[in-house]
């Protein structure tokens, strides 16, 4: 805390009087970068729904690769995890799964919602791997569309 007080040119105690402890900070960092990724993978309405998945892909990824480790961090939230970082990613799952179903304009039922929400696990998979696979980031955008479109066809199916 010392250290990020410096940083910040702030003192100490001004850093415990917004963030009583490390995990408080690290969950206000965590909700910025959740916000500022909503912000960047927003729908575009002047855009087709195809458009703005390979939009909000690209900003996904981009934003990604350009975290200081915030992005990772949320993604990386697991049950044993704070419950509060847990609730961040979450929420923002939520709002992308909401998105998604708005731009395909497809009827919103669990199976599509199940269907969507692992589309997003594969693309955060890919997002945090890509580049350790030996992946180009054209690549793996690639199969996060292949994979959308396979999703896509499925949940619409009879």
């Amino acid at each position: 805390m010392s250290a990020i007080a410096r940083d910040a040119g702030v003192t100490r105690p001004l850093v415990y009087h917004y963030f009583p402890g490390k995990q408080s900070l690290l969950e206000a960092v965590l909700q910025r970068e959740a916000d500022r990724l909503l912000v960047a993978t927003a729908p575009d309405e002047t855009r087709s729904p195809q458009e703005n998945i390979e939009r909000a892909l690209r900003a996904y990824f981009a934003h990604f690769a350009e975290s200081s480790g915030g992005i990772r961090e949320l993604y990386a939230a697991d049950e044993a995890g704070s419950p509060e970082v847990t609730r961040i990613a979450a929420a923002n799952h939520v709002v992308q799964v909401d998105r998604l179903i708005a731009a395909t304009g497809a009827p919103d039922t669990p199976e599509r919602r199940l269907s969507f929400g692992a589309w997003l696990a594969f693309v955060e998979f890919a997002a945090r791997h890509a580049a350790d696979a030996g992946v180009g980031t054209e690549q793996a955008l690639e199969a996060c569309m292949s994979a959308w479109r396979s999703v896509l066809e499925s949940s619409t199916a009879p």
